[in-house]
């Protein structure tokens, strides 16, 4: 772990200590299904 990693886990425990921070994805899953060939015969 470098120097700059360590400032910016610093800097954002100190910035966001009493957030909950998580990430959004707005992609469309119909997408994904019709490109990887997703369909209710698909076994995973």
């Amino acid at each position: 772990m470098g120097l700059a990693h360590k400032i910016s886990e610093r800097v954002f425990s100190q910035i966001h200590s009493t957030h909950l921070v998580y990430n959004t994805c707005w992609e469309d899953p119909r997408c994904d299904r019709n490109l990887l060939n997703i369909n209710e015969k698909a076994r995973y």
